[in-house]
């Protein structure tokens, strides 16, 4: 059923659900609206931290399971990502310089904040840290793919550097962690071990974006085999997981802050947590389970309509809802929400998205904004 569906759609149509609830998570924690004691919210806003990993997940497993790699094809891609991430930081300047949030800018600065990505005060694009890390993986991508191609010791090879990458990027700060609170204020000395073992700057998204190729070549060679008694309780174990590394953050949380509320109280340093990757691999295995082998209303309208415009609505959610932060509305409804509010206005957001990246990736100069 799944090859089948896999041949009308040409997409792995789990993968676009998983994107889509990654990207509904990602609206959800952004432009908060939610009580201040509300423990419902913290658990939401900790799911949330599964959320990127997803998404580098879900573009390994696709990315690796290409049959043919061009060096000009994929010069074009890494040149089409860059000038969309400059034609929207142009966008954020613009929209911030009209609403007044900023005066004058020198023309210096504005190079620096458009080509070489500074950071320029009173334009937040917090959020575009994420596609300049994947604009990395992506170079350092045909590397990966070469390998994982190449037979059992590219295979292998992969394998050892995403290995040490989790290592690094994320089971090394965990136990930094664990010994601080064991014995307060000690820590082990790892971090002497990142200069040796490093792989980048973002080596815990560098584990994410291979354990996708691996969770996708094993899945569908489990299917290939029609065997595997672990994967037929891949539903239950992935449940588990979610549950576990959701504990686990909530926990991180309440001993970091004393909060099991929301609290206005964002973790610090979540992507680099042991239970964050928990939250990731439950997420992926949640979304498998249910939607690799049938197609229905709710993997159309997350998968089909957010999953495949991920590109256009995270840039694009970001700045609405500054514009919508800085109205009259905003600030009464900060008094006056309640728990449901920030759904609401996570599946507003999303629907307003999807409608103007529909209208945008008509037109075709500004299409590759919008995929």
């Amino acid at each position: 059923m799944e090859k089948v569906m896999q041949q009308k759609t040409s997409r792995i149509v789990y993968l676009d659900v998983l994107k889509g609830v990654s990207m509904l998570l990602v609206i959800y924690c952004h432009g908060v609206l939610l009580p201040y004691h509300s423990v419902v919210g913290n658990l939401m806003m900790t799911l949330a931290w599964g959320a990127v990993p997803c998404f580098v997940m879900a573009s390994g497993a696709v990315l690796h399971q290409s049959r043919h790699f061009t060096w000009q094809k994929h010069g074009k891609r890494l040149g089409s990502m860059y000038m969309t991430l400059v034609c929207w930081r142009l966008l954020y300047l613009v929209v911030y310089r009209i609403a007044g949030k900023i005066t004058g800018i020198s023309l210096w600065t504005c190079i620096k904040y458009l080509f070489f990505l500074q950071d320029y005060e009173g334009v937040d694009t917090g959020l575009m840290w994420y596609m300049i890390a994947y604009l990395g993986l992506m170079i350092v991508y045909p590397i990966t793919y070469f390998l994982f191609t190449g037979g059992t010791l590219g295979r292998q090879i992969t394998f050892f550097i995403m290995i040490l990458s989790g290592l690094t990027g994320i089971l090394f700060p965990s136990v930094n962690w664990l010994v601080g609170q064991i014995i307060h204020g000690r820590e082990l000395p790892l971090q002497a071990w990142n200069s040796i073992l490093t792989f980048g700057n973002n080596n815990n998204l560098l584990f994410y974006f291979l354990l996708g190729a691996f969770l996708l070549e094993y899945q569908q060679g489990v299917d290939r085999k029609e065997c595997g008694r672990i994967y037929r309780w891949r539903l239950p174990l992935s449940g588990i997981c979610l549950v576990i590394g959701l504990m686990g953050l909530m926990f991180i949380k309440y001993r970091e802050t004393g909060l099991l509320i929301w609290g206005d109280t964002y973790l610090s340093f979540g992507y680099v947590r042991l239970s964050t990757a928990l939250i990731a691999i439950g997420l992926y295995g949640v979304c498998e389970s249910l939607f690799s082998d049938r197609e229905n209303l709710a993997s159309k309208i997350i998968g089909e309509y957010i999953g495949q415009n991920t590109l256009g609505i995270y840039y694009l959610h970001y700045i609405l809802l500054a514009v919508f932060s800085w109205t009259t509305c905003f600030s009464w409804l900060q008094f006056h929400y309640f728990i449901g509010m920030n759904l609401i206005k996570t599946f507003a957001v999303a629907f307003v998205c999807y409608v103007v990246v529909g209208l945008v990736s008509r037109v075709p100069l500004i299409r590759k904004m919008a995929s």
